[in-house]
Order: C-alpha cells, then structure tokens, then sequence
C-alpha cells in the first residue's frame, strides 16, 4: 500500500494496514521485533495520513465566515470595500455572496496545503469570476469582469 495525501472524503487506509498487519503477526513470524517496527511504522504512517486528512478538511472549513474587502480598482487609487460571505461549504461546494450578490457557482479545493476557490456572480453589465487564495488569515484574490473588460486585485480579512 502507498502513502499519498488524502483527497477530500477519501476513506482512510488504518482499518486495512491493521487488518494486514494483524494477519501477518498471526502467521508466527520468527521475526517478532521485525513485525513490531513494521506495526509501529504503519501505525504512524496511518495516522499522518488522517492528520493530513482532518487538517485539509479544517483548513477549507476557515473560509466560511465574513470577510472585509479591499478591491483595487487602480494603483494610483484608495481601495474601495465591500463584504464577502461565506455561508457554508458541502463537498467543496461554497454558498454565499461577493459584493452583494449570490454566487452562481462556487468550489473551493485545498492544494499543497493552501485553500483555493473560485465563483461566479453576475449583475447589469455581465458576469464576473472571482478567485481567491486563503494564506493564513487574509484571502488574496482577483475579479474578472467580463462584460466591463477589466482585472481587479482585491484582499481580504476575517470581518468577525
């Protein structure tokens, strides 16, 4: 069996290491000290590979919330602020609003042990992509606006 990072509601492999484990320390292996290091060493590897599990699933959980943000709709300008909400998060499925209005579609996936998501709005002058990236407490991310042709840099920070 080989260690690879968790996907996101993938089973863990403990029941099987043990399972295989206990089969082979049945079979009277002669080498008892062997067959422990083997145990201690699947054991630990099990258990990383949950840990890793349950921090990918916390970490995605830190995007539900409020949060205060800034858009930068020029260098030579003050940021404008507005709100984003997120409401909630089901298999990496987001719910809330950007600027006020619903998303019409959102994911959000962890990746090298970052949370990244993307959504979709729209209002009178078209639909808008927005893309974040959450680095410790601040979401760093960026808004196409299609039907007014333009790329805006924006920051975020947790509002509660």
């Amino acid at each position: 069996m080989q260690f690879h990072p968790p996907i996101a509601g993938e089973a863990s492999p403990l029941p099987t290491l043990i399972s295989r484990l206990v089969f082979l320390s049945d079979c009277g292996s002669s080498n008892d000290a062997m067959t422990i290091k083997t145990l201690a060493a699947a054991t630990m590897a099990a258990s990383l590979w949950q840990a890793t599990a349950l921090a990918q699933e916390n970490v995605i959980e830190d995007l539900i919330g409020t949060w205060s943000v800034d858009l930068y709709f020029s260098p030579d300008q003050p940021p404008s602020q507005t709100e984003m909400v997120i409401s909630s998060i089901d298999d990496g499925v987001l719910t809330g609003t950007f600027y006020g209005t619903v998303f019409d579609d959102a994911r959000a996936t962890v990746f090298e042990n970052e949370v990244l998501f993307t959504m979709t709005t729209k209002d009178g002058s078209g639909p808008y992509v927005h893309s974040g990236r959450l680095s410790g407490t601040t979401i760093e991310g960026q808004t196409f606006a299609i039907g007014r042709e333009f790329l805006m840099p924006w920051k975020a920070q947790s509002a509660e």
